[in-house]
């Protein structure tokens, strides 16, 4: 009888990729695990993926300001959680950031622009992908920020004054999810109508406006109109008004890179037959696709091989 096989057994490889799917919790009971193998790519991991938690009364948890060099070079990916209103020295946390060499991904939640803009301008060089959760900002915030280039930016129920974050920061996928932190339109059109480069590659926007009467659809509709040419998907699930729909695909008709274009908020007596040269393969209401799959979304929208851009109306 052949002996079993038990979880030690399997190569560090396989091992270190069954650990990176778990969570927090695990990877510090693997810790007081007696095997060493274990403890050694638990604590890699845990080591790698920090998340510190702020908040007014007492100091981080875990106190990110007494890490030491080495430790702080490690850490790969970095959530930041604070609660309330908090007092932090801009040259300590400019410091203490500028040391994280290897920063790929940052995750703040209720955080200060100031703190956004801190941890943005000194891990620039490694940084790929910022996700901002619930995040106050003031426009003087990003003044004078130094410029910045990472592929990935997603926005979620922010203040709307983080829009002025773009400009100093270029994106290739930029990602914003409404309402905002008050309640109301996140307006992003007047920020988008300033970026030069053509680096924008990918475009989504999920409730940022709340009716069709937003100012802020006239400002995106001229950002598309005049900067936005580099986009390969389009992704706008907003209440668009009358007469906006056939204006918005006539504009980007024209983007030689365009795979992919998703509108929701449409009205359903438009018809699709007004969109000539674009290839419908489904009418599937963006509602579900947005909110239940986005990753999905975005993969398929990357995928290579489609002559034409895919519209997709909701069935409102």
């Amino acid at each position: 009888m052949s002996t079993p096989m038990h979880l030690v057994d399997l190569p560090p490889e396989v091992l270190s990729l069954i650990v990176n799917d778990m969570d927090r919790d695990t990877l510090l009971a693997l810790c007081l695990t007696g095997k060493r193998i274990l403890h050694e790519i638990a604590r890699r991991y845990l080591r790698q993926n920090v998340m510190v938690l702020f908040d007014a009364c007492r100091k981080p948890k875990p106190n990110l300001f007494s890490f030491d060099d080495g430790r702080l070079s490690a850490i790969r990916s970095l959530s930041l959680v604070v609660h309330g209103y908090i007092e932090l020295d801009s040259k300590l946390c400019s410091l203490v950031f500028m040391k994280m060499v290897n920063l790929n991904d940052v995750r703040v939640v209720g955080g200060p622009g100031v703190l956004v803009r801190w941890i943005v301008e000194s891990t620039g060089a490694s940084l790929t992908t910022v996700e901002l959760e619930g995040c106050d900002a003031e426009p003087q915030d990003f003044v004078g920020m130094a410029p910045v280039c990472i592929r990935r930016l997603v926005i979620s129920r922010c203040h709307s004054n983080i829009r002025f974050i773009l400009g100093p920061l270029t994106v290739e996928e930029l990602e914003m999810y409404g309402p905002g932190l008050d309640g109301e339109c996140m307006h992003v059109g007047v920020a988008l109508r300033r970026l030069t480069g053509g680096h924008l590659k990918g475009l989504y926007l999920i409730d940022t406006c709340r009716d069709r009467g937003c100012r802020d659809i006239v400002h995106l509709t001229r950002a598309l109109e005049t900067r936005l040419g580099s986009l390969e998907v389009l992704v706008l699930d907003i209440p668009l008004p009358r007469g906006a729909f056939e204006k918005l695909v006539r504009t980007v008709s024209v983007y030689p890179a365009l795979r992919r274009l998703c509108l929701g908020g449409v009205p359903s007596s438009r018809s699709l037959q007004s969109c000539g040269g674009y290839h419908t393969l489904d009418v599937t209401p963006f509602s579900l696709i947005a909110k239940a799959d986005r990753s999905r979304l975005q993969e398929d929208s990357k995928a290579a091989g489609m002559n034409a851009p895919v519209l997709e109306e909701a069935a409102y």
